[in-house]
């Protein structure tokens, strides 16, 4: 039997299990085409000897890909391709934007960054988590992991520097 015809005889259980299995950010479409690789795979490594039915390897292989990507999605987040981007009305998603881009750091302090902001920060014990977060985008787990530190830790030393900028800066 060729691989053709084991896809095809085997398309209702991978539909089955795509139904039956949730991943974020995974629609029906992509878990069929994950599983029916996992298919040709398990066809290659597939030993009889072992005492154990095809379908029931191809389901255990199908469940522990299933896992890994679980595990995976807590890390990251994956766009399905088949997503438009606009609307109904035939907006496009660049129209939707708008021009103004506004500095987080300007946001959470509430006032226009400028140098004697960026200088009190500089001088705050822990300022530059709050320069690390704000600016550049750098997650406070992340911060938390260089530091040798956890992501509490992070989160409270940087809304003290911010009530205390809040403070200074009138906000």
């Amino acid at each position: 039997m060729n691989k053709l015809d084991i896809l095809n005889k085997h398309e209702a259980l991978i539909n089955k299990l795509s139904y039956t299995n949730k991943v974020y950010g995974y629609d029906k479409e992509d878990l069929q085409q994950e599983f029916r690789m996992i298919l040709l795979d398990c066809v290659d490594k597939f030993d009889d000897k072992r005492g154990i039915k095809f379908s029931t390897y191809f389901v255990k292989s199908c469940n522990n890909k299933v896992r890994k990507l679980r595990v995976k999605e807590k890390d990251e987040h994956h766009a399905s391709l088949n997503v438009k981007l606009g609307n109904e009305d035939g907006q496009e998603f660049l129209d939707l934007v708008e021009d103004e881009v506004v500095n987080p750091m300007e946001y959470v302090i509430g006032v226009e960054l400028n140098d004697d902001i960026m200088s009190e920060l500089d001088k705050l014990p822990y300022g530059f988590y709050s320069k690390m977060y704000l600016l550049y985008g750098v997650s406070q787990k992340e911060i938390a992991n260089i530091e040798g530190t956890d992501r509490f830790m992070v989160n409270r030393r940087h809304n003290n520097n911010i009530k205390l900028l809040r403070e200074k800066f009138g906000n």
